[in-house]
């Protein structure tokens, strides 16, 4: 049977303790605002990005060639033609939106990034409490 040592921190000890947890809490309190606003940011953006794609084609019809161009490189990589079908891999992202768009199910892309925030949230929340209870 192992005996535990009942031995008492001394004053400076406590607040070098103390020093070292709050300045991890107000870390973890600045990470967490930054996330929330990067959750606000990245909803706006993907409202903005939606209302684009909604009129993708009429900005696409009225663009200059080179504008077309652009437009064409910064959605789509590798186009290979293929006798006559077009072949083509969307870049990073673009290939969930377009499997979004094609069940009309956002969720899955909505659920991704509410996960990441539920686990940082939970994350910071076993943190606080390991050291509430030391």
């Amino acid at each position: 049977m192992v005996e535990k040592s009942h031995t008492r921190i001394t004053a400076e000890e406590y607040d070098n303790r103390l020093k070292k947890f709050k300045e991890q809490q107000n870390d973890v309190m600045f990470k967490m605002r930054r996330y929330d606003k990067a959750d606000e940011k990245f909803y706006l953006t993907a409202n903005q990005v939606l209302s684009l794609a909604q009129r993708a084609a009429e900005i696409f019809e009225r663009s200059e060639t080179h504008e077309k161009r652009q437009l064409v490189n910064f959605v789509f990589q590798n186009l290979k033609l293929n006798g006559k079908k077009l072949e083509y891999k969307l870049k990073t992202h673009y290939d969930r939106v377009l499997v979004a768009n094609t069940s009309n199910d956002w969720s899955c892309t909505i659920n991704d990034v509410r996960t990441k925030i539920t686990q940082l949230k939970d994350g910071f929340n076993v943190y606080q409490n390991m050291h509430s209870l030391s």
